[in-house]
């Protein structure tokens, strides 16, 4: 089942976009939140991780709704992963690097002989794009390196 997860950080913010990004992605039950992204007691997420069963993916409409810290979401990943359901589907704006350009972008971090403006200026994007790709990269890297559950 996919399970869907949506945060505001206050109440003068709408999660009606992210409920309906949720609901087209086939998010057959959906938790909404409003607290502060900061935070990490988020008792909406923990009621939607309690509601995982195994083979269940939790989706999120952007990344940043789940966690703002990358500590902060690998405890969140480990939560998910000690039910045996997965994350891994974020639903939101289309990528800005297409599957060569993300190889390219990477070749051209680990040869280190660039910076990331330079690399963001190669391939035609905002550094962001390129900033956000790196704590990607380092995610994964780092969850490839824990022993699974």
């Amino acid at each position: 089942m996919k399970i869907g997860y949506g945060r505001v950080s206050t109440d003068k913010q709408d999660a009606k976009a992210q409920e309906a990004e949720l609901l087209k992605y086939g998010c057959e039950k959906i938790f909404l939140e409003t607290v502060s992204g900061a935070s990490t007691v988020k008792p909406v997420l923990a009621k939607a991780i309690e509601h995982l069963r195994p083979g269940d993916e939790l989706v999120v409409w952007k990344l940043d709704r789940l966690s703002r810290s990358l500590g902060d979401l690998l405890i969140v990943v480990d939560k998910i992963s000690a039910t045996k359901a997965v994350f891994g589907k974020i639903v939101g704006r289309p990528p800005k690097l297409d599957p060569d350009q993300k190889k390219e972008v990477v070749r051209l971090l680990k040869a280190g002989q660039t910076t990331q403006a330079q690399i963001a200026r190669t391939v035609k994007v905002n550094r962001s794009v390129i900033s956000r790709l790196v704590s990607q990269i380092r995610l994964e890297e780092e969850l490839s390196r824990r022993p699974e559950a």
